[in-house]
């Protein structure tokens, strides 16, 4: 079993690569919510909130009307953040 990842190191060393690179993913999505907070959910992309409008109700970007309760909560890195 040695000897064949010894021949193969590339393909060991980007496999690892791979499970870094997911790890680093799932985990910078995860937010930890303390048992005396809320967490607001902001949609960063999406259609434009409607002139006069403070919170996003129909799926637009901004403050959306969704709170999250306190434990941990997962959200797409790319498109919400919770601060």
């Amino acid at each position: 079993m040695l000897n064949l990842l010894l021949d193969h190191w590339w393909t060991a060393l980007a496999l690892s690569g791979l499970a870094l690179a997911i790890v680093i993913t799932i985990f910078s999505g995860t937010w930890m919510i303390a048992a005396n907070q809320s967490g607001l959910v902001v949609k960063r992309f999406g259609p434009a909130l409607a002139s006069g409008h403070i919170i996003a109700l129909k799926g637009e970007a901004g403050y959306q009307a969704r709170l999250l309760s306190p434990g941990s909560a997962r959200s797409g890195w790319c498109c919400c953040r919770s601060p």
